[in-house]
């Protein structure tokens, strides 16, 4: 019997051959969406972390061969998203954490973060055919150099040197996008925060022609006219769309197969008469963490 690891790492996940509820019929999905980038508002504790996790994965370059994490799921039977597999760059990013209570904290947050991305692509540098001045901003970028242009810029900028050295177009992924913009919110330095995500995510998403595809997981979908404004190739798909309505979250045939799996078939009820109450253009969708909680 496999056990129940908590972990938002799809990785980890599969490497430790613990159960893994599989939703990887959402990358297929994505990969055929006609949007350049989504934007997929999720209630907390829904799984949005580990399917960016997983999209990373299938997605990213990498000299380690991972097709056996994914062997044996959805995805994998689909000739389409194979053509995929481990192909392009991608710059991932994850703001769950970065709920700062002033703005000049959120910043550092912010650059500390924007520093660790930038080590993970630290082989661009490496690069004879880079140009100086974009390895300098690298290198500022790592050092957490104060430049709040450099940041702003970072998708963009980032986007392009990956593309023109891997020579294919750069995958980007954002998760819980909207946590430092709540806790702006709270703090009242909203302003200040929205002038610079509405400067980043446009670098990174308006008119980018290194992009492949995008995709941003949070909790809200923060107005258009605020940190989205003039992002008009960002496909919103809420919990009232069809599309994707079973890609985060745990249905009734995955909670009764979790059970029978797991040698409990009789708490099928149980969980269905605490957990059901959500429900994403008309399924029946169980919290995650709720149910492999009482697992």
């Amino acid at each position: 019997m496999a056990t129940i690891l908590e972990t938002s790492d799809f990785v980890k996940l599969r490497k430790s051959n613990a159960y893994y509820v599989d939703k990887t019929a959402f990358i297929e999905q994505w990969l055929l969406s006609s949007h350049e980038a989504l934007l997929l508002p999720r209630p907390r504790r829904f799984g949005k972390t580990l399917n960016m996790t997983t999209l990373k994965t299938f997605l990213e370059r990498s000299p380690i061969d991972r097709a056996p994490l994914f062997e044996g799921l959805q995805v994998w039977d689909s000739e389409n998203a194979r053509q995929h597999f481990q192909r392009y760059p991608v710059i991932y990013l994850s703001f769950k954490d970065v709920k700062c209570d002033t703005w000049p904290d959120t910043y550092r947050e912010i650059r500390k973060l924007f520093s660790n991305e930038v080590k993970r692509h630290r082989a661009l540098l490496d690069n004879p055919a880079l140009e100086e001045d974009d390895a300098e901003s690298l290198r500022l970028i790592m050092h957490q150099h104060d430049d709040q242009e450099l940041y702003e810029g970072m998708l963009r900028d980032l986007s392009t040197l990956l593309t023109a050295h891997y020579g294919e177009p750069t995958v980007i992924l954002i998760d819980e996008y909207d946590a430092p913009i709540q806790a702006a919110y709270v703090g009242k330095f909203y302003d200040e925060a929205v002038g610079f995500f509405r400067n980043f995510f446009s670098g990174g998403f308006k008119d980018n022609t290194n992009l492949f595809k995008g995709a941003m997981t949070g909790v809200l979908r923060v107005a258009k006219e605020g940190v989205l404004s003039g992002l008009n190739n960002v496909a919103v798909h809420s919990v009232l769309n069809k599309r994707f309505a079973t890609s985060f979250g745990f249905t009734e045939a995955e909670v009764e197969k979790l059970a029978r799996d797991m040698e409990v078939p009789g708490v099928a009820e149980e969980l269905r008469s605490w957990y059901d109450g959500y429900r994403f253009a008309g399924n029946v969708i169980y919290n995650p963490w709720s149910v492999m909680a009482y697992a």
